[in-house]
């Protein structure tokens, strides 16, 4: 067995694993009325794990920067994902303008921030419950001339009902999700494409505000400040989740890098190069490392929401098998791993070179590619 005949077999025993929660989950739910957005969950995951199959495709076929570029957009889908099925928490942002009806005063948007600065200050020092409408406030600025941004941070979504919010909840992007339309916020307003527009001042509003939710909730940065938010990463994870959607990166944006990783075949007969990438074992290795990971994290995501929402104790032996069968790959080190041996020691060495203690810092690594061919995987 080769490691990649064994990453392969990981892949496809943590594949059946989405059936096994999907029938647990359906045991524990039964009797009560089935919900739209549970099938979401399982249809997301079934679809990305389609695209992470039709990766380990790409990679047989020797279609690196492909396989690399595309699990760009799954990593992606994976914060999104996470977010979607388990974000209870979540900014909110608000815009006050500042606008006096009667005798207007220039500075009235200055004073009234200060005013509200300080009560908020308040707030944070006393908790004084006259000022308990600042409970949910971490922040707030300045924007314009006449404008003040409120920032919150909110949980839920709960029923109206539920005063106490003690119940079930929907995250946040779940909703956003269904508002979400990247058509309207970069296409409608496009300067040939709104003349066939007859309200042409309500699609640049509308497209002013969906681009507002991309930049607030689906950038890569958006989306890894609301991992932290819900405490899903530390700032160790956080800076591991960068480094792979880093180097993903390089394959999807013109660089030097894409030149030296994916070289073209040579046929020394024909004295040329032929539309085919060199063979590289250890490229190969790395797509499969990414596709059990990243696979092992859909899996252990959807498990733990699903035994949340029904009130179960099913997990914990599924999630066992799910450890155990992505194994092979934890020499990734990927976001939740714990370090590698080899890891240790390099960590050591540098820490000793700078004149440190050896286990002054774990320091994780720039480029998973390099690194695997450090670690002799060729």
């Amino acid at each position: 067995m080769t490691l990649l005949s064994d990453l392969d077999t990981s892949f496809g025993q943590n594949a059946l694993q989405l059936d096994a929660i999907e029938t647990q989950f359906k045991n524990a739910v039964a009797g009560r009325e089935w919900e739209h957005e549970w099938s979401q969950c399982f249809s997301s995951t079934r679809k990305e794990f389609l695209n992470l199959r039709s990766i380990l495709k790409e990679r047989d076929d020797g279609n690196y920067q492909l396989a690399f570029s595309s699990l760009r957009g799954v990593l992606e889908n994976l914060l999104f994902f996470r977010l979607f099925i388990e974000g209870k928490k979540y900014y909110s942002y608000q815009k006050i303008n500042i606008l006096p009806k009667v005798n207007p005063n220039p500075q009235a948007r200055d004073i009234t921030f200060t005013k509200w600065k300080n009560e908020f200050e308040i707030w944070q020092k006393t908790k004084d419950q006259k000022f308990k409408n600042y409970k949910d406030i971490i922040g707030m600025r300045l924007i314009g001339t006449d404008s003040i941004e409120i920032t919150r941070v909110l949980e839920g979504l709960y029923d109206s009902k539920d005063v106490a919010q003690t119940g079930e909840w929907i995250p946040f992007y779940y909703f956003l999700f269904g508002e979400y339309n990247p058509v309207t916020g970069f296409v409608s307003n496009l300067p040939s494409v709104i003349e066939g527009d007859f309200f042409p001042d309500i699609a640049h509003t509308n497209a002013g505000k969906q681009k507002e939710i991309y930049r607030r909730y689906f950038t890569f940065n958006a989306m890894i400040k609301h991992w932290m938010l819900n405490n899903f990463i530390d700032k160790s994870q956080e800076s591991r989740i960068r480094v792979h959607y880093n180097f993903l990166s390089l394959f999807v944006h013109p660089n030097v890098f894409q030149n030296e990783y994916c070289r073209l075949k040579y046929d020394s007969l024909l004295r040329k190069e032929v539309l085919e990438y060199e063979s590289d074992n250890t490229m190969k290795v790395l797509i499969s490392l990414y596709c059990v990971k990243i696979q092992e994290t859909f899996l252990s995501t959807l498990a733990n929401r699903m035994c949340a929402i029904s009130g179960g104790n099913w997990v914990e032996l599924l999630l066992l098998d799910l450890k155990t069968n992505s194994a092979v790959a934890d020499i990734l080190w990927f976001v939740f791993d714990p370090p590698t041996d080899f890891d240790i020691r390099r960590s050591e060495s540098i820490n000793l070179q700078k004149g440190l203690n050896k286990n002054a810092s774990l320091i994780y690594y720039s480029n998973p590619l390099q690194r695997l061919r450090s670690m002799g995987i060729h």
